[in-house]
């Protein structure tokens, strides 16, 4: 085939894989990869300094390409993706391009069509713009450079491949590294794994490699000096991208066996296409039907496991294939393919759920297609599996897309663009979206933890120096500096909800802007169950003494037998009273169902002058929303007593708290107590329908305070 009618091929491919995805651009949101990506560019794009004022762990290429695409074409959600669609239909020509170096034409544009599936399997992943979507893009251009180099012995295409591989290395740092030590690597093994040694060539190809991987990098050192922000490139996105996967370290691969046993719930978060979940959730999908339990599991697991399996025949293939000069070329170029397959499979291990997998699946198709195609003529059987192979994953591909265009249809306006959610997703988005535009363009607003989408649909500058906070973002001292900072916050959107697999509480990574939150906010409106607005105190509340914190001293509490529960709670509940950490408010937390009497524990205390009891009555936070119409319709009473040895016992404070209401800080005075010795009892009961599931009640930041300006 000619030249030019390789490029007229690859014009229509990349032509074709656009179209393809037109009517992807408005679907899905992905709260927290695409929204930190989009909030950060829009911020430079208004002055922002990355690494300065926006503080990020996070590569620095897409952000500043981003901004100047919105300085060009706008600030749009649209911008975005039409961005992403480029880069997707760019990711299916490099495919087809890298797999001509080693199978005819039809299968090279099989293996393309192939990679076309990631758009749905891989949803919102390959939808929304994202670096690791980006350096992807870089990593295949490396990948053609350097199989185009192992044909060619040419120094020219090593510069090539270094300088995409520095571009990848500016992009996303692991993907980058991983790939400049496989080139590398390839380039020394094959010009010192044959007899015929040529030591200057080998030198020539080294230097170019290296001048190219330098150039991206000393440019971006050198961008960020001039900016005086290079400490902070160094300190967050060299030193400090190495705490980034701590959250994630405990994601494991998915079991192999048994087939078709493994229970859904968590294992359906982490390792199933987000749409079919979506479809589940809003009552589309069975996800516990055993036909669809069946389908999901075996699917799921042919896409982790096949290409490790064809990755193993491959490197075998290539040991005990002839090494003469016939199949210098040919070897070099499976072995550069294979090298890079592993390097895919391995980099993803460190959070290997679904989207980290399709992340990465492009290199995984090409060592997986070259080795199809050479089994292709050996027996019936293998074409027989690899049919049926390509069957599940065009069929699984189908499957999804339709849960895609199914689910998310549901429109919402933003100041940003218009964007299709779910049902389910659209009434919260809709609801947060229209309670930030009702607010004033000057009034600070903090979405937190995870969310930075909605800084960027709502047309919102981020008030601190981070557009998330959780583990790995944060490096030790941050948290201090995020307390002082939230001294210019007004408001603070808080989303209570956990994901199986989330971060610990605020509670325990970030415990200095948690008790600034205690201090400083109360909630002061449930806009939905997932975006709790807290507003600065009305007034500013008194200094006080921790006399007795019974959550740090919760070994001293007497805490009463309870019945066992008829359902076991729900993931991440307490299973009777103990310690537990909810929002930013340490808890001691009880389960209860209704009719199963209160859950009580007590404490003995003599009461000095002036203390009282201060505590926040609280439900689970996935429930502070039931009255909107998800979960139980439930509520709790809360109840403190004291008794003693002289007195019977008397009732100090109750309080009925229903889901969804406006919470507030209870303050019992033990001033009429002063000098006795007593036994404080708190206790709470189900009200209601509670019980389907189990209903979570929690006393928060418990304890015994003394004001300091009236200690005797």
């Amino acid at each position: 085939m000619t030249a030019g009618r390789q490029w007229l091929h690859g014009l229509w491919l990349w032509a074709g894989a656009f179209a393809i995805q037109i009517p992807f651009l408005r679907r899905g949101v992905s709260h927290l990869d695409e929204g930190l990506v989009l909030a950060i560019a829009d911020g430079l794009s208004q002055g922002e300094t990355l690494y300065g004022e926006r503080l990020t762990p996070f590569a620095p290429l897409v952000f500043e390409v981003l901004a100047r695409l919105f300085d060009v074409f706008g600030t749009s959600l649209l911008v975005g993706r039409v961005f992403q669609a480029g880069i997707f239909a760019t990711t299916i020509v490099l495919v087809y391009a890298i797999l001509r170096q080693a199978v005819p034409v039809r299968w090279a544009l099989l293996g393309a069509a192939a990679a076309l599936c990631l758009k749905p399997l891989g949803f919102p992943f390959w939808t929304v713009v994202n670096y690791s979507q980006l350096a992807m893009l870089f990593c295949l251009g490396a990948v053609l450079a350097t199989t185009r180099y192992l044909a060619l012995r040419s120094s020219s295409w090593m510069l090539a491949a270094g300088l995409l591989c520095g571009l990848t290395v500016i992009t996303k740092q692991n993907l980058g590294a991983s790939a400049v030590v496989v080139v590398a690597f390839l380039v020394a093994f094959d010009g010192l794994g044959w007899s015929a040694r040529d030591w200057g060539r080998l030198a020539r190809s080294g230097a170019a490699f290296g001048l190219g991987v330098g150039v991206p990098i000393l440019f971006t050192v050198g961008y960020y000096a001039s900016a005086g922000t290079l400490g902070g490139l160094v300190e967050r996105a060299v030193l400090g991208v190495l705490e980034l996967p701590g959250p994630y370290r405990n994601v494991p691969l998915p079991s192999l066996l048994p087939f078709g046993t493994e229970s859904i719930g968590r294992a359906a978060f982490t390792y199933f296409p987000a749409p079919i979940l979506s479809l589940s959730w809003q009552g589309g999908l069975n996800l516990y039907s055993a036909p669809i339990v069946f389908v999901l599991e075996h699917a799921v697991k042919l896409v982790y496991y096949v290409p490790l399996a064809l990755l193993v025949v491959s490197l075998v293939s290539i040991a005990r294939s002839p090494r003469d000069a016939s199949t210098r070329g040919e070897l070099a170029v499976r072995g550069a393919l294979l090298a890079f397959g592993a390097m895919a499979y391995t980099s993803m291990w460190y959070a290997p759920d679904w989207t980290h997998l399709l992340n990465v699946y492009p290199l995984l198709l090409l060592p997986m297609f070259e080795g199809i195609h050479r089994g292709w003529k050996r027996s019936a059987l293998y074409r027989g599996l690899a049919s049926g192979l390509g069957f599940v994953w065009v069929g699984f591909a189908v499957w999804v897309a339709i849960a895609v265009f199914a689910v998310y249809r549901v429109p919402v306006d933003s100041a940003r663009g218009r964007v299709l959610l779910s049902a389910l997703e659209q009434e919260e988005a809709a609801r947060l979206l229209a309670y930030l535009a009702s607010r004033p363009r000057d009034e600070r607003i903090l979405i937190f933890p995870r969310q930075p989408i909605f800084y960027f649909l709502g047309d919102r500058r981020i008030p601190v120096s981070f557009e998330q906070i959780m583990p790995g973002v944060l490096l030790p001292g941050d948290d201090e500096v995020l307390a002082r900072q939230m001294s210019g916050v007004d408001r603070f959107v808080y989303n209570p909800k956990k994901l199986p697999n989330a971060p610990a509480s605020i509670v325990d990574y970030a415990p200095a802007l948690a008790a600034t939150l205690v201090r400083d906010f109360e909630v002061a409106r449930v806009v939905s169950p997932s975006a709790i607005v807290l507003g600065r105190r009305g007034s500013a509340r008194r200094p006080e003494m921790a006399v007795r914190d019974l959550w740090e001293r919760f070994g001293e509490l007497e805490v009463e037998p309870s019945r066992p529960l008829k359902r076991p709670p729900p993931y991440g509940w307490p299973q009777s009273v103990e310690r537990n950490a909810w929002m930013m408010y340490r808890v001691i937390a009880t389960t209860l169902e209704r009719d199963s009497g209160p859950a009580c524990f007590r404490v003995s205390h003599q009461v000095g002058a002036r203390e009282s009891i201060r505590f926040l009555p609280l439900l689970h936070m996935d429930l502070w929303g039931a009255g909107e119409g998800t979960g139980p319709q439930s509520a709790a009473t809360f109840e403190v007593e004291v008794r003693s040895a002289r007195t019977p016992s008397a009732r100090l404070f109750s309080r009925v708290l229903e889901p969804g209401a406006p919470l507030g800080p209870a303050v019992v005075d033990l001033t009429s107590l002063a000098g006795r010795d007593v036994e404080f009892g708190f206790c709470v009961e189900v009200q209601g329908s509670a019980g389907d599931p189990p209903l979570a009640t929690g006393w928060g930041e418990l304890r015994i305070a003394r004001d300091p300006m009236h200690i005797e």
